[in-house]
């Protein structure tokens, strides 16, 4: 027995002394070189970015970070404590997309597809390498944002982190005599935190771009078109549960956001050289009020008041949580055909009806278009819209020079009418060997008043 206790115990201490024997040891001296390295070669890169000139394919191909980023995640093995190292780290890993094998093929692809096609769906297989986005976003974008996010949520932990951007990682000139010389910036934990929040942000479009379908067998302008239709592939919902990701990320954004607002108000150093301030009070407390705004509508439902004691009851986490089978079925019955020149064409059916006034329920209480009139009537009453209108309305009517074949232009009454809005009439006429045509209008107008407000739209309810 006493020999099976000497043996475990033996057993166990080899496997602690092996544990310690692998944990990592620091070199913050060797660490620091590299991040000193990697400043200094993204004050160089950045310097010859900024002068390319033109945007082809040899000139992007200039936008390489990945040295960098190399030195940076080194630092980070050498020492996993060096901030600047991970700050380094997640911006040259989101500049690292640039080189990028399915970006690169997108990029490309876009420059053949204007100057090869001239922007026309002609090709299939060139169709396909431009509207195939996803195996960009899924396997190269979301790492990349992962790994930023990282690294970002390490340095933001500690509350008195600053990082100096130098005038040459701004593009400007090292002496600070020289006319090209910029103003070094200061990075500080409200930076960071607004940068997680743009993160959070972006892995919530990420989530929605794969909850409904964006991508088809083929690219033929006639199976684009057909995908479009109302009964196509496209926009139809593939993965609920993606919704409620995007949800999940969006209100992480805004709460981050938030907690950068308050990090920036209780900023008490000098705030003339940091990359954002808090000078201006005012804004903040008007971004800080929208915030947290958006953060109840992706809360709770939410009931947004306007004037006339009326209010637009949204309930965005019931849409998220269960989003519509397919977002195209919420539009007026339309068409999308393939034109003589190869080109979509859209058009709605007349006469033209709304099949669901709640969009999926995102608006529960507009279940009609007289709630949506109600609505568009104290949208634009509303005081931050600042038209307010008395009780009398008076009719104005007038007219103006549409168009002129002496102009050089196509001018003809079909024309006109094509242009004109409902409440216009065309009126044309030769004026010896060119059209002219004029537009009539008949409109209401109102007077400044302060007692009630009546948009010149509804202007045939004056007192009600």
């Amino acid at each position: 027995m006493k020999k099976l206790v000497l043996l475990i115990v033996l057993s166990l201490t080899i496997l602690v002394s092996g544990c310690e024997e692998t944990t990592t040891s620091r070199n913050p001296e060797e660490a620091q070189k590299k991040v000193t390295l990697g400043n200094e070669f993204m004050e160089t890169k950045i310097n010859e970015v900024i002068n390319i000139e033109s945007k082809t394919k040899g000139e992007m191909d200039k936008i390489d970070f990945r040295a960098a980023n190399e030195l940076y995640k080194e630092a980070i093995e050498e020492d996993d404590e060096n901030l600047d190292a991970h700050l380094g780290a997640a911006v040259t890993e989101v500049l690292t997309i640039f080189q990028k094998d399915e970006f690169k093929k997108l990029r490309d692809a876009w420059f053949d597809f204007d100057d090869i096609y001239d922007g026309e769906l002609v090709n299939a297989e060139m169709n396909k390498k431009v509207f195939n986005v996803l195996p960009f976003i899924n396997t190269e974008l979301l790492p990349v944002v992962d790994y930023s996010l990282e690294r970002l949520q390490i340095v933001e932990k500690k509350s008195d982190y600053t990082f100096t951007i130098t005038s040459r990682m701004m593009g400007g000139d090292s002496n600070p005599e020289s006319y090209n010389y910029e103003t070094p910036r200061e990075i500080d934990v409200t930076d960071i935190k607004f940068a997680i929040a743009s993160l959070h942000l972006l892995k919530g479009f990420i989530a929605i771009s794969n909850a409904y379908e964006i991508t088809l067998p083929s690219y033929s302008i006639n199976d684009i078109a057909t995908a479009l239709n109302k009964d196509g592939a496209l926009l139809k919902l593939k993965n609920g549960a993606k919704m409620g990701e995007a949800l999940a990320q969006f209100r992480l954004a805004v709460d981050k956001a938030l907690d950068g607002i308050d990090s920036l108000l209780g900023e008490t150093d000098v705030q003339s050289n940091d990359l954002i301030s808090n000078h201006h009070l005012d804004e903040i407390n008007q971004v800080k009020e929208t915030l947290q705004k958006i953060k109840s509508v992706l809360t709770e439902p939410y009931r947004l008041a306007f004037a006339g004691n009326k209010e637009l009851l949204i309930d965005l986490v019931s849409f998220m949580q269960n989003p519509p089978v397919n977002l195209k079925a919420l539009l007026p019955q339309y068409s999308v055909t393939v034109g003589e020149y190869s080109n979509l064409e859209f058009e709605f059916i007349k006469p033209i009806e709304i099949p669901d006034f709640t969009f999926g329920s995102l608006f529960p209480q507009q279940t009609t278009q007289e709630a949506w009139e109600d609505f568009g009537k104290a949208l634009v009453c509303d005081d931050e819209f600042g038209l307010v209108c008395e009780e009398s309305c008076y009719n104005h009517t007038g007219s103006y020079k549409f168009c002129d074949e002496s102009w050089g232009e196509e001018c003809s009454l079909e024309y006109c009418q094509d242009y004109a809005s409902y409440d216009e009439n065309c009126d044309c006429f030769e004026n010896g060997d060119n059209t002219v045509c004029y537009v009539e209008y008949n409109d209401w107008d109102c007077e400044e008043s302060g007692d009630v407000c009546i948009p010149t739209r509804f202007a045939n309810e004056c007192g009600e």
